[in-house]
């Protein structure tokens, strides 16, 4: 057997290549070296530690995944529109064994993808979420002879819904993965549009069952066609599905108002997102009817706002901590650490030091330590009661915040500077005195949940489903292993996210269903 191959002088193209690789090799370092100072300012890191170098890895090959593939899906659909554009052969289509670089570069970008992905995974499972319970008790209780009084108790099943409903919605994705690749496949297979990847050009009739298709033009269609998909899905989800049918980030945000909850989320040290949800009326926990006429009066206008300010509705904002703030909630909520700490000072089977020098506000915990305390947690079951108190001794902290009592700890509400909107910036934090609460009117807070990192899960699974296509030759095999990388990805985040979300809002785990 034999084959013909038609080929033709490609050094200066080549040559071309090679200054495109170069330009988006800066184009890579100047967005690696602005992404990495934002890092460093969102969480005022002074110095160069270990933590910023891995964190910088990541930030670089974000870079080259993002940079480099809209680099190849440019070299592939030139190569596209001027094959197959073309009436008679003139201009020849590389051989196929001349593409090994581009096909390199390919799975190098999804490689780097696949990295950064893996760290928004571990990010988002190791943010620290707590839910503020803004509940307050009906009254006291009498005992029979009316002698002992205590405050009647208020529900935790308000907390436990909130803190369901926000576990459901962590693996949530913005698109469908498994609604795309049906389309995809209806696209490349059902409408044929593979067969425009073979290497004939556009005027050909479509007599080439026996000629096979290149790897170019093999990425360029497939390209085209997510493009398709996942531009229709998006402007379908945000133009008629989340206004007229179900919203269920907005949703969430209604319900933490109806249940009187509040929710901080900090994916960073000391840079996260405030869900307000403090209800405007006297209690939550009440009766269906009650609940009914509380909805009808704000229906109504009878009632004040829902937002944080008086001055504006938005109940979500990204907020930047103080350090003495976050030192403070760690030292609080990390209470099981602090008593390991101090054991050896103190002598005693609490662990506790006693008197002014002993205040467990005192006691340091840093790098690696207090990291590992962040993850380890006391857990619900090992001792529910330590777990309840710790529970209150922070409901109580963070209530205090919110509402400025809590002496040095204060914040300011303002709206995002033109640069800010701008570039993205946050705020610089490191001199400053108060917290700063940003208005999120556009939900950004949802950059904690895989809902709000469509863009680079799609981007990743575009790039595992070109290189198994690229490789295989078989959108129906590579369609299957992006399916199953999909499904991989939404169980990984479900999983850590569960035992996260019961080990920081001290919510026992086996409530999480």
């Amino acid at each position: 057997s034999y084959r013909t191959v038609y080929t033709m002088e490609l050094t200066q193209y080549w040559q071309t290549v090679t200054m495109l690789i170069v330009f988006a090799c800066v184009l890579v370092f100047f967005l690696f070296v602005f992404w990495a100072y934002v890092y460093m300012r969102r969480n005022q890191k002074m110095v160069l530690d270990g933590e910023f170098v891995c964190h910088s890895i990541v930030l670089l090959l974000r870079a080259y995944s993002d940079v480099f593939l809209w680099l190849l899906v440019g070299l592939c659909a030139h190569w596209y529109i001027f094959f197959k554009g073309q009436a008679s052969s003139f201009i020849m289509l590389p051989a196929e064994e001349s593409t090994g670089p581009i096909v390199v570069m390919l799975v190098l970008c999804m490689a780097a993808k696949a990295v950064h992905v893996l760290s928004i995974l571990l990010q988002q499972s190791r943010a620290d979420v707590f839910l503020v319970d803004w509940e307050a008790s009906h009254g006291t209780l009498l005992s029979k002879g009316g002698d002992d009084a205590e405050q009647a108790p208020v529900s935790t099943w308000r907390a436990i819904f909130a803190a369901n409903e926000l576990n459901e919605l962590q693996a949530r994705r913005f698109t469908s993965p498994a609604l795309s690749l049906v389309l995809l496949l209806l696209l490349l297979e059902g409408a044929d549009l593979n067969f425009y990847a073979k290497a004939m050009p556009g005027g050909s009739e479509r007599n080439g069952a026996r000629v096979r298709s290149h790897v170019l033009l093999r990425f360029a269609v497939s390209s085209f066609a997510w493009a398709v998909v996942l531009l229709g899905q998006q402007l379908l989800l945000r133009l008629v599905w989340l206004p007229y049918v179900e919203d269920k980030v907005g949703q969430f945000v209604d319900l933490l108002s109806v249940a009187n909850i509040s929710a901080f989320i900090l994916p960073e040290p000391q840079a996260g997102y405030y869900l307000h949800g403090r209800s405007v009326h006297a209690h939550a926990d009440t009766s269906m009817l009650e609940l009914n006429r509380q909805l009808r009066a704000e229906e109504d206008g009878v009632t004040s706002g829902r937002g944080l300010s008086p001055a504006s509705e938005v109940q979500t904002f990204e907020i930047f901590i103080t350090r003495g703030l976050r030192e403070l909630y760690d030292q609080k909520f990390l209470h099981a650490a602090i008593s390991a700490a101090a054991g050896g000072d103190s002598g005693g089977a609490g662990g506790v030091r006693r008197g002014g020098a002993a205040n467990p506000t005192n006691i340091p915990l840093r790098g690696l330590t207090i990291e590992r305390a962040r993850r380890a947690g006391d857990g619900f079951r090992a001792n529910p009661e330590a777990a309840v108190q710790r529970y209150d001794e922070m409901n109580t902290l963070l209530k205090d915040f919110i509402d400025a009592n809590l002496g040095h700890h204060e914040y300011q509400i303002r709206e995002r500077t033109y640069l800010e909107r701008l570039l993205g910036l946050p705020p610089d934090m490191t001199y400053a005195r108060d917290s700063v609460f940003l208005y999120d009117p556009a939900a950004s807070w949802t950059r904690c949940l895989l809902y709000g990192r469509e863009y680079h899960l799609a981007i990743f699974e575009v790039l595992v489903f070109s290189v198994a296509d690229v490789s295989l030759r078989s959108s129906f095999l590579a369609a299957a292993i992006t399916y199953l990388v999909s499904l991989l990805i939404g169980a990984i985040r479900s999983s850590l996210g569960q035992s996260n979300l019961a080990r920081k809002t001290l919510i026992d785990d086996r409530f999480l269903i």
